[in-house]
């Protein structure tokens, strides 16, 4: 048990450095990112990346992807795994949530074909964008105003979970089987 607590306490410090060393003396107030391999998609919305050779579990933030065992759950993991599985993500790490896990955006990097300009996919946005996760809401209310017009387009043009039209929120799904 000591091993274990003090592996979590090492991964945690280590994420806690990295962050505050990237954010040390930085000229612009971009958010300082960390770069990563996907080891392993957990579910829509939760995936376990390798950082300095640590295994560190992230929970992408600002957005909620059914569960596993609901409907719609499994789509969504093969959807994010088919996009990030085994290949190279940049993170940018924020604080833990209530389970232990980092909470992140996880961007991609392309490349313009036209312009050959590189730059970064938010995984987070393309997630919602696609109809396979929902804008995070705390209290009824969207937690990052990116994803509401996102989640609104993807509703509109029925994509993803919402093809039927009658797709539960993750959290009003935990709630019931709470209840159950």
């Amino acid at each position: 048990m000591r091993n274990y607590l003090a592996k979590i306490g090492s991964v945690v410090l280590l994420v806690g450095v990295i962050v505050g060393a990237m954010w040390f003396d930085r000229a612009d107030n971009t958010v300082p990112t960390v770069n990563a391999v996907v080891q392993r998609v957990i579910d829509g919305d939760t995936i376990d990346v390798l950082i300095d050779k640590n295994t560190v579990r992230i929970r992408l933030v600002g957005i909620d992807a059914p569960e596993l065992s609901q409907e719609n759950g499994a789509a969504a993991k093969q959807y994010l795994d088919q996009y990030i599985q085994g290949y190279s993500v940049d993170v940018a790490l924020g604080n833990q949530d209530k389970s232990g896990r980092t909470l992140g955006e996880v961007y991609m990097p392309t490349l313009d074909p036209a312009t050959q300009k590189k730059s970064r996919l938010s995984v987070n946005e393309l997630l919602v964008r696609s109809g396979h996760a929902w804008a995070y809401r705390d209290d009824g209310k969207v937690q990052d105003s990116r994803y509401e017009p996102l989640e609104s387009l993807a509703r509109t043009e029925k994509r993803g979970l919402w093809k039927n039209g009658a797709a539960v929120e993750p959290w009003q799904w935990r709630r019931s089987q709470m209840n159950e």
